[in-house]
């Protein structure tokens, strides 16, 4: 994770916060959305923006990759 502490404030890993972002918000998807890589993409970068930002005050530059299989 490039650009980011390795903590949050509170002394939590980043890459867990973003870990849980991602996985949340792929759970919380409808099943239409989730087979659209576009949006899902769309989905994860919003959440894991949000989600670094109340944890470090900043908001990073995120980019999505979803590969289909």
């Amino acid at each position: 994770i490039a650009g980011l502490p390795a903590r949050t404030r509170d002394g939590k890993p980043m890459d867990a916060l973003i870990d849980r972002a991602v996985f949340e918000t792929l759970d919380s998807l409808p099943r239409a959305v989730r087979r659209d890589a576009d949006a899902a993409a769309a989905a994860i970068e919003r959440a894991v923006k949000n989600s670094v930002r109340a944890v470090w005050g900043k908001r990073p530059t995120v980019h999505v990759l979803v590969m289909e299989v």
